[in-house]
């Protein structure tokens, strides 16, 4: 019986791996192929390695599921009647979970299990031999994960609105800003790994805050090294600056054409002083002509993406 429970349990270890990858994985890295950042191919690769690395850094929640939830005094007085649950657990988990998988609901392999051995707890087990602290930190877990995943997500978005996607040159505020993202990605990650990775990397807290922060200055000073040195980089401002010349030359040519009509109907105004009716047709006339002239100039300008103001006032094309 026993040799049997174990080829099964492997077997259903497989089977919850399988399901692990459909319904963890897409939800860890869904949004990243729907942005078309990565193709599912490299998800596939992505999340068969870093889940696997995962699975070797620290098992704290691994040990909160297997023994955090019924007290270990309790597991010790019949152990093959434990191993027996976990089993109907990971069987159970699996099952939830492929049903989800096949309606498209994403659901949480974390949440199904500590279901699982709660449900198995209950109906084996006195209440009182149920750890209630453990359960009521997981309780509050599942409470608090949507809310700082709103405010977190919330205040990443606002960043990138406010600094970048409202600027003129997105593409340069962009560029200005990924030092601070890769700089804070970087940095959480070695915080983690200071307090929560493997036993032989674990540190204290104001040691890996220290940790933390030192890496956020060399990570965010190289990349911010490397992208000044970045040929498209200085690409992009070389475009930038050839706009704003081609911005300038149309200004000046803009001035130098309303300059000319102005001396041009002040000198016919001079010439026709003796004759106000003659004056006014001219002056007319003159402003008739200024208007398409004037139009398309600043067409040219919008067409070209130029931000220099416009000179020469409103739709009406008066120059004098």
């Amino acid at each position: 019986m026993g040799e049997l429970l174990l080829y099964l349990s492997g077997l259903t270890g497989f089977l919850m791996a399988w399901a692990i990858g459909a319904q963890d994985v897409s939800n860890a890295l869904g949004t990243c192929v729907g942005s078309k950042a990565i193709s599912i191919r490299q998800a596939i690769f992505i999340g068969g390695l870093f889940e696997f690395l995962g699975s070797l850094m620290g098992g704290d929640v691994a040990h909160t599921i297997s023994k955090g939830l019924v007290k270990p005094e309790t597991i010790n007085q019949n152990i093959p009647l434990y191993v027996m649950v976990m089993f109907c657990t990971l069987l159970g988990t699996f099952c939830w979970l492929a049903f989800a998988t096949y309606f498209s609901l994403p659901v949480s392999t974390t949440h199904s299990m500590v279901g699982s051995i709660l449900g198995l707890g209950v109906v084996l087990y006195p209440l009182g031999e149920l750890n209630t602290s453990t359960l009521a930190r997981i309780l509050l877990s599942w409470l608090t994960s949507p809310l700082l995943g709103f405010l977190i997500s919330y205040s990443i978005f606002y960043i990138i609105h406010r600094y970048i996607l409202t600027k003129p040159q997105p593409e340069t505020a962009a560029v200005n800003l990924l030092p601070l993202f890769y700089s804070c990605t970087i940095g959480i990650l070695v915080l983690f790994m200071c307090v929560a990775g493997p036993a032989t990397l674990r540190t204290s807290i104001p040691k890996g805050l220290l940790i933390c922060a030192s890496t956020c200055i060399v990570v965010g000073a190289l990349v911010h090294k490397s992208l000044g040195r970045s040929p498209t980089n200085h690409h992009q401002q070389k475009k930038h600056l050839g706009k704003q010349q081609l911005a300038s030359n149309d200004e000046s040519r803009i001035i130098r054409v309303i300059s000319k009509d102005n001396n041009d109907t002040r000198n016919d105004s001079r010439d026709d002083a003796y004759d106000p009716k003659a004056n006014k047709t001219k002056q007319r006339d003159q402003n008739n002509n200024n208007k398409p002239k004037l139009q398309a100039l600043k067409m040219k300008i919008l067409n070209g993406d130029s931000l220099v103001p416009v000179v020469g006032g409103g739709g009406d094309g008066e120059g004098g």
